[in-house]
């Protein structure tokens, strides 16, 4: 086969410089090329849900007509409705919040602070007057009235101890009288020490204990006055900048992600994106889908076209945009329309031989057309289409057949999955590079990039607030409040030591006095009980006399056993309870100090270079976390990456796509070259880099192109035999070649 081949080629004449007029020759032969083609809408899609889920709702029936944005199916989506409805009471709760922050103290606040700083003014004022007291509380007066007290109590111990004398003179018979009087005496006795104490307490002054705990007061009272003026001139200095700063971020911050919770609930639900008709219902109501799982067929039937699904490479050179066609239909007898060219695919279609599509756009769309209905056209050939030709003297030649492909191509495709919301290019047109092709909907990935910038700002301002440090009236409310507990602390040491230091001796005088007198009153009852029941026991008084002098003795012998134990409490000395209350009390007052000297301490010191560092490293954090989020949002919008013609659209807007699903085939038509699809590796050895071709094709008759091999591929065809792959490029790019049509390559060895 291969000897005959050569042979052939031996025997072909020279090659002419006029190609073109052998072609016009053909063309004219046949004026009209014919195609089969099928009815299909000019607009089209498959939607799907971007999540997995139970079709809840399935709202649609074939045939049903439906509006832009109606809604089509809903996903069983309880927990994203209960994450929306919390982000959104998140954003009210953040919204209020900033306004609280930016409305400053209310004239109420104010008010109440006012009114703190005057009770805390009078607490002072009374603090110091009980302090004074202590020094002015005893006048002359007092001092002559408490030794006017001596002097009588020691009259009546005088006068007692004289009766006492009598009484136990030797050969006296007043003994029985004794036992009273002796009682008398020891009463009066301990009123004259109790008198005497207590104007040695007024002689001396303030108790030093007493004192202390005065002196506490006032320091306590005035640091509470200064910690409520503090407080005061807080609120008048209204919000701090960083606050506001930080409350607004957070509000945004909460809108973004009510935001992503409203896509992401979008997503549980299909909206028509364009008005049209349900062609196709692909599930039942309450079944489980997964993401990117077809659910229902759209398309606008109003506007349907035809596309050829056997236009041959060498018919499709012979036509162009805008040539005329008659069009009949298989499902309509006696149907005959017109229609013309609108779009030739500029590449060829895959698994389909060596076809291409075309678009043909009827003037008229008649009754009974529906989708999938198959068309014959016969397309009005134009003028005859120009081409180049070349002569090469070949004289050993290696021929291979080849397929035209561009020198740059790409399948485009996204790195996300998602709906194809907006598909701005169709089949044929031309893009330049960094040009916008496809979008996928953005409404999560927008979501999360203002969550992170909301994120962003909250960084800042935190990292702001921190380096500018604490507000004078801050320092000044926390000195305050040192002051305030280092007052408490003082006033709980002195009542420390005023609790450890006992009773004094006017207390322990007067509680003696107290519980004599409380003796002598046990001993009357107890004498007058026994002489009215010795009366009672001769007849000369009643029972009931007996029962009220028990009563009244019962009485007075416990007044003098609850007299006594005070006594004894008192010589005692400091009750063990009250003094452990009182140490206990004095040490948490000295570990509050501790704690809020070393809140002051922090507070003016400022942030430490570490905790500096944390709050700018959580910024850069926020900045990646942004600059991510950027990142993802752009991998959302399919960008040229030079310039080209669209060979390929597979996808309909507003389908749901997968990572890596193509979206566009882009080819750069300009720089077509060959790639030989069956150079076998004996002819490969004859051939080398700037080996002189020519080249003939199918699809143009009569054309001869020269060119060069300018790449060899080192490895051989997978699955193709022992083949190689060789590039030739063209001298020149003959008119109507196209993306995937044949060539004959014959190169010079």
């Amino acid at each position: 086969i291969f000897s005959l081949i050569l042979a052939a080629c031996a025997a072909q004449s020279p090659v002419t410089s006029q190609p073109a007029a052998v072609a016009s020759s053909v063309k004219n032969s046949s004026p009209i090329v014919s195609a089969t083609g099928e009815v299909v809408p000019a607009r089209w899609t498959t939607l799907s849900f971007g999540q997995a889920g139970t079709v809840i709702d399935l709202l649609v029936k074939e045939g049903d007509i439906v509006k832009a944005r109606d809604v089509i199916a809903r996903l069983a989506a309880p927990d994203l409705r209960a994450n929306l409805v919390q982000k959104l009471a998140a954003v009210k709760s953040a919204e209020a919040n900033l306004a609280l922050v930016k409305s400053g103290p209310r004239a109420e606040d104010i008010g109440a602070a006012k009114q703190s700083v005057i009770a805390a003014q009078s607490k002072v004022a009374v603090a110091i007057a009980n302090r004074d007291r202590l020094y002015s509380g005893v006048t002359q007066a007092d001092i002559i009235a408490a030794q006017n007290q001596v002097y009588a109590a020691q009259v009546q111990v005088d006068k007692l101890q004289k009766i006492m004398d009598k009484i136990t003179a030797p050969n006296s018979h007043a003994g029985p009288a004794g036992e009273p009087v002796s009682n008398q005496l020891k009463y009066a006795d301990a009123s004259r020490a109790a008198a005497q104490a207590y104007l040695d307490d007024l002689q001396k002054g303030p108790n030093k204990d007493q004192l202390r705990i005065a002196n506490a007061q006032i320091w306590l009272a005035q640091s509470q006055q200064a910690a409520a003026q503090a407080q005061l001139d807080l609120l008048n200095a209204g919000a701090q900048a960083e606050d506001i700063s930080i409350a607004q971020a957070k509000l945004d911050q909460a809108k973004a992600e009510a935001v992503g919770a409203q896509a992401q609930l979008d997503q549980a639900q299909i909206v028509a994106p364009f008005a049209g008709t349900i062609a196709k219902v692909f599930i039942d109501a309450n079944q489980f889908v997964g993401p990117g799982q077809s659910i229902v067929q759209l398309a606008d039937l109003g506007s349907v076209q035809i596309e050829t699904t056997d236009l041959n490479e060498i018919d499709v050179t012979r036509i162009g945009i805008g040539n005329a066609a008659k069009i009949r239909f298989d499902a309509l007898p006696g149907v005959n329309l017109t229609g013309s060219i609108a779009r030739i695919a500029p590449k060829v279609k895959e698994g389909t031989g060596v076809n291409f599509t075309v678009v043909i756009k009827m003037d008229q769309i008649p009754d009974g057309l529906r989708w999938g209905m198959t068309a014959f056209a016969d397309i009005d050939l134009a003028a005859a289409p120009t081409s180049a030709s070349t002569s090469n003297d070949v004289a050993t030649k290696v021929s291979a057949d080849g397929k035209m492909i561009p020198a740059q191509k790409a399948a485009l495709s996204f790195s996300l999955p998602g709906q194809l919301a907006h598909l701005k290019v169709d089949v044929g047109s031309v893009v330049k590079q960094g040009e916008v092709i496809a979008q996928l909907d953005a409404a999560q990935v927008e979501a999360a990039v203002a969550q992170a910038e909301a994120g962003l700002a909250l960084a800042q301002a935190n990292l702001t607030k921190i380096k500018v440090g604490p507000r004078p009236e801050q320092v000044l409310e926390a000195q305050s409040n040192l002051s305030a507990t280092n007052a408490a602390l003082s006033q709980a040491a002195a009542n420390r030591d005023f609790v450890k230091g006992g009773p004094t001796v006017a207390q322990i005088e007067s509680a003696r006095a107290d519980a004599q007198q409380a003796y002598n009153s046990m001993v009357e009852a107890r004498t007058h009980r026994d002489l009215v029941q010795q009366a009672h026991d001769e007849g000369k008084d009643g029972s009931e006399s007996v029962r009220d002098a028990d009563k009244l003795y019962n009485v007075a012998y416990e007044t003098w056993q609850a007299a006594q134990a005070r006594l004894d409490k008192l010589l005692a000395g400091a009750d063990a309870d009250t003094l452990r209350a009182a140490e206990a009390q004095l040490g948490a007052a000295s570990a509050q100090y501790k704690a809020t000297q070393a809140q002051v301490d922090a507070l003016i010191a400022g942030a430490t270079p570490e905790e500096i560092a944390v709050v700018e490293a959580s910024v850069q954090e926020a900045q990646a976390a942004l600059d991510r989020a950027k990142a993802i949002r752009d991998q959302a919008t399919l960008i040229a990456p030079f310039d080209g013609t669209i060979a390929d659209v597979p996808v309909h807007e507003a389908q749901f796509v997968n990572a890596g699903t193509p979206i566009v085939v882009l080819g750069d038509l300009t720089r077509l070259h060959i790639e030989t699809t069956d150079l076998n590796e004996k002819d490969i050895a004859g051939v080398s880099i700037g080996s002189q071709a020519i080249v003939t094709f199918d699809a143009l008759l009569g054309v001869t192109i020269g060119g060069t091999v300018t790449q060899i591929a080192p490895k051989s065809i997978e699955s193709s035999g022992v083949n190689y792959t060789v590039r030739i490029e063209l001298a020149q790019i003959p008119d109507r070649l196209r993306w995937g049509m044949t060539a004959l390559v014959e190169i010079k060895r």
